[in-house]
């Protein structure tokens, strides 16, 4: 007995078994596309949020130890440092554009971890947040733990010298025979390789010098600065900003000053400190509305 062979029917199995084919090659091929997506949007958002995230920390925990500086007591602390983080995108209990989980910040006076475990005039600030995923859903991931820690701690009188442009070169630039002495830190956030320049007879004196970036040091001298500090947002965003007294500032004009001012003063323009005056200012606040703060070489300014 022979078999009958259906020569004309091997072509349509054929094709049949190559549709199955490519229809397993498309399925693992969208596989691996929701699988770069998901490396792509969901491992990029959360490094996104943790810097930002960090910026916010570092805030709070620089108005934390501000705070500490000035005699604050605990709840001042934490009320601080949390309102700095929350002028900085971060606000303990409350959510951001986009995702409804809840940020949590948590204030320790003193810190519970680190190099300054235990030390009273340490800050430390853990901001944390569960991020939102998209394409992570698909494996079960719903959303993924960000959290940062910040630390900062208070030196000798604390700091009260801040220079915020991010990116600046000479944003803080003392020259010619200016000195600067102050009583408590100074902190440079620009991360340029000149963020602090010191040149001619030039001098900063203070407890401490912090420099996001670097410094140029050139014929000057300066308290041996710390570089390379994380950068930071503004310590005082979380004080409102001083109102002028009505009808105060009616014209504006550079006021010429010199020796010690110990009073609450508004300046309609500008403070300008001629060659050979010492200025000392004290603890209270001072508004300048417009205008800013010029110096004329030989001059000093104390801090107090």
């Amino acid at each position: 007995m022979k078999r009958r062979t259906d020569v004309a029917a091997l072509p349509w199995r054929i094709r049949h078994r190559h549709r199955g084919q490519t229809l397993l090659l498309v399925s693992i091929a969208i596989a691996m596309l929701v699988g770069i997506a998901a490396v792509a949007v969901d491992v990029g958002n959360p490094w996104t949020t943790r810097r930002l995230m960090q910026s916010a920390a570092d805030a709070g925990a620089v108005a934390g130890a501000d705070e500490i500086a000035i005699g604050g007591s605990s709840s001042d602390i934490t009320t601080a440092a949390k309102d700095a983080s929350s002028h900085n995108g971060f606000a303990d209990g409350g959510t951001r554009p986009g995702t409804s989980n809840t940020i949590t910040v948590a204030v320790h006076n003193p810190p519970t971890s680190g190099s300054f475990a235990s030390n009273s005039n340490a800050v430390e600030v853990d901001v944390s947040e569960n991020e939102p995923t998209y394409f992570m859903r698909v494996f079960g991931w719903r959303s993924v733990p960000v959290s940062t820690t910040a630390t900062a701690v208070t030196l000798g009188s604390g700091s009260c010298i801040y220079a915020l442009d991010p990116s600046a070169s000479g944003a803080i630039d003392v020259g010619g025979s200016a000195g600067v002495s102050s009583a408590c830190g100074l902190y440079d956030n620009s991360t340029s390789s000149s963020a602090l320049i010191v040149s001619g007879g030039g001098t900063i004196t203070a407890p401490l010098v912090g420099v996001a970036g670097g410094t140029t040091v050139n014929g000057g001298g300066s308290t041996p600065p710390s570089t390379g500090i994380a950068q930071f947002g503004g310590p005082l965003a979380y004080i409102a900003e001083p109102t002028v007294p009505s009808g105060k500032c009616s014209s504006y004009h550079t006021q010429n000053i010199s020796g010690s001012i110990t009073a609450p003063q508004t300046y309609c323009g500008g403070i300008h400190i001629n060659a050979g005056n010492a200025v000392t200012f004290g603890s209270d606040p001072y508004i300048i509305d417009g205008g800013g703060i010029t110096t004329v070489a030989p001059r000093s300014a104390d801090l107090a």
